[in-house]
């Protein structure tokens, strides 16, 4: 997996939001990752039915689902930037295969993301929060085209909000 279009496509709309609002220079990390988490928590609120024992489980909508995925996607690349990690990521398959030899249930692996995710800004924390990310992502039935494909719908969006704001 190369994740090089997507940190290239991440990257300019950053730079775009932090032109438009005039944070050049600021240290934002701290603020993505908060962003990120309230994102996971989307997620998990699309998802319910994996921790909130005391509920009636209801059926999942899959386009929420993949819609937060992709949010979350969006912050993980942006700090992925800011920890200056390889887009070529394959050089941590062993990790990937350990994660998924444990096999680890659906709760398992929301809640590993919840962890990792507010540590990944070097770059050796940020791929086993990726691989963590994978994993939900497959556990959720989706393909990672699913996800690619919805994150440059989502981003072509965001740059598109960004137009009518400069409008």
């Amino acid at each position: 997996m190369d994740l090089t279009k997507l940190f290239e496509l991440q990257k300019a709309l950053d730079d775009r939001i932090i032109d438009e609002k005039g944070l050049e220079g600021q240290d934002l990390y701290r603020m993505k990752v908060m962003a990120l988490q309230v994102e996971l928590s989307e997620l998990a609120q699309e998802i319910g039915d994996v921790w909130k024992f005391w509920k009636e489980p209801k059926e999942r909508n899959r386009e929420r689902v993949r819609e937060e995925l992709v949010d979350c996607l969006h912050f993980l690349l942006s700090l992925g930037i800011d920890a200056r990690v390889d887009p070529s990521i394959p050089r941590l398959a062993s990790i990937k295969l350990n994660l998924f030899e444990h096999k680890l249930n659906l709760f398992e692996q929301l809640e590993a993301c919840f962890r990792d995710f507010r540590v990944a800004y070097v770059g050796i924390q940020w791929e086993m929060a990726f691989w963590h990310f994978l994993g939900l992502v497959d556990l959720l039935g989706f393909k990672w085209s699913e996800v690619e494909a919805e994150y440059l719908r989502k981003n072509g969006i965001n740059h598109q909000r960004l137009a009518r704001r400069e409008g």
